[in-house]
């Protein structure tokens, strides 16, 4: 039942970085596959959703009940120093869910693009692109090119072809970079791409990730949707667990008294900051067995 909820609060999480489009089209049906094997690609783990790294924010917020700052914390001055985190978890989670990140593109922060996992101020850190990079390679993860082709798009044979998907300045700079465009690391390939409407990536990265999701939910024959599995939900549970969210999930688990309804988004008009009482909740009682006593 657990695993149910946080499954369908991450489920609607989804629709944000693959676009309510792709989201209709992919994920309104469901089946389980017993032949398929569960895990997860590692295009996907290595790759694919290390590209949001560049939506990371090099400060960290403090804001109180009524989203008002009272700090601000320079990131790396944190890293391997969870103190913060106990002292000021509410404040620091209001903040996280407050702040807008950055711009999904191929820009990172200089708190992770320099200063990663610096022991002290005196000290160089270490560049999460370089990591990001350097683990595809280790992983063995294939270069752009064939990850794009993989993924329906034309095989380029030279830096020109990628200009169906990729902004001429783009390529101008990995061709300075790179001998061959079969060269090209996927990562940075794939973050380059022009950004499909709708979505906070390009067709490359999109194909990937709806492949990784698509992949988790029809290979889990726990899925909370799969009615063939042995003892599966009733149509009331189903309809309960589908009042899971993030934000219920965060009123009901942490000290946070109000939030915005969709909290991995903004707040705004359509999204409001309103009290935890109005956040749904999933009623128990559906599960509530009825014994028949002789």
């Amino acid at each position: 039942m657990l695993w149910s909820t946080q499954s369908k609060a991450l489920d609607k999480s989804q629709k944000i970085p693959i676009g309510p489009e792709a989201f209709q089209k992919y994920f309104q049906s469901y089946a389980y596959d017993e032949e398929l094997c569960p895990g997860t690609y590692v295009e996907f783990t290595s790759v694919c959703f290390r590209y949001f790294h560049t939506l990371v924010h090099g400060i960290l917020r403090i804001m109180t009940e009524e989203r008002k700052t009272i700090k601000e914390l320079v990131l790396s001055e944190y890293f391997n120093a969870p103190s913060i985190i106990i002292k000021k978890f509410e404040e620091l989670l209001i903040g996280a869910v407050t702040h807008s990140s950055r711009k999904e593109d191929e820009n990172f922060d200089r708190e992770i693009a320099d200063e990663l996992f610096r022991p002290n101020r005196t000290t160089f850190g270490m560049s999460l692109p370089g990591i990001d990079i350097q683990r595809a390679r280790d992983h063995g993860v294939p270069p752009y090119n064939d990850l794009r082709e993989k993924c329906g798009l034309p095989r380029a044979n030279d830096f020109g072809d990628l200009i169906d998907t990729t902004p001429y300045p783009a390529i101008v700079k990995m061709k300075k970079v790179y001998k061959h465009v079969d060269d090209i690391d996927p990562i940075v390939g794939g973050a380059l791409e022009n950004n499909i409407p709708g979505t906070l990536m390009g067709p490359t990265f999109l194909c990937l990730m709806v492949n990784q999701f698509l992949l988790s939910q029809k290979s889990d024959r726990f899925f909370y949707l799969n009615r063939k599995q042995e003892y599966p939900f009733t149509e009331g549970q189903i309809k309960e667990i589908k009042k899971a969210s993030i934000a219920r999930l965060m009123c009901d688990h942490t000290g946070v008294q109000k939030i915005q309804k969709q909290a991995f988004l903004q707040i705004s008009k359509r999204n409001s900051l309103v009290d935890c009482r109005h956040i749904p909740a999933v009623d128990l009682s559906a599960w509530k067995e009825k014994w028949n006593v002789a």
